[in-house]
């Protein structure tokens, strides 16, 4: 064997090597989790199994299932009809990243906030504490739900688009885990006019009339 194919060899084995402990880790968090069934823990007539069922990300659209999801706890026809052609925009299918979801949303004129950074812990329970839920990075390449935060034992709760007959709840620190094998972002929709409404920056805003 010689010297430049050993080394592209050991390159290939410790990237594969990286990979399973990734794998591992991240299997490794959600096993020493609690496991709630979804009908227990939302209740018979809220997202029920044929409407979470809708929802499976079968399609690598990880992000816009878990934004969709929270449309749909909000009520907000814009971010619920997400995954699908109809009558608030075209259907958006597919990976995505902050820059893609934020020309997504201003395209529908879906009132939304894109945090990435540390703060997104902060807005996560921002988000919850106001009545939201907050699509968040959530394992390796993936989005998940948060549905739920119990600021007195510290525990997660959260719903995933590949594993959508149960609600998972963590730990605070099997969830710092989780979100940081993906990235700090998260995703709030704002169109909840019920609730208060952040003045920070970053929110994409529908576009007004210049008053006349």
């Amino acid at each position: 064997m010689s010297e430049e194919t050993r080394h592209k060899f050991l390159g290939v084995m410790a990237f594969l090597t990286a990979l399973v402990l990734l794998w591992w880790v991240c299997s490794s968090i959600a096993e020493g989790a609690e496991r709630i069934r979804a009908e227990v823990y939302f209740g018979e007539d809220f997202f029920p199994r044929e409407q979470r069922e809708a929802y499976e990300n079968s399609s690598g659209s990880c992000v816009y299932m878990s934004v969709a999801a929270a449309g749909i706890y909000q009520n907000v026809p814009l971010a619920w009809t997400l995954p699908w052609d109809t009558e608030y925009g075209e259907a958006c299918r597919g990976g995505s990243t902050p820059t893609r979801f934020e020309r997504d949303a201003k395209s529908r004129g879906l009132l939304a906030l894109s945090v990435t950074g540390t703060q997104t812990y902060d807005w996560m329970k921002w988000g919850i504490r106001n009545g939201r839920w907050v699509a968040i990075g959530a394992g390796r390449q993936h989005f998940q739900t948060l549905v739920g935060h119990n600021p007195e034992n510290d525990t997660w709760d959260v719903w995933n688009c590949n594993d959508y007959h149960v609600v998972t709840r963590y730990t605070d620190a099997e969830f710092r885990r989780l979100h940081e094998a993906c990235g700090h972002w998260c995703i709030l929709l704002l169109d909840y006019p019920s609730m208060p409404r952040p003045k920070e920056m970053n929110v994409i805003e529908k576009e007004e009339e210049e008053k006349k």
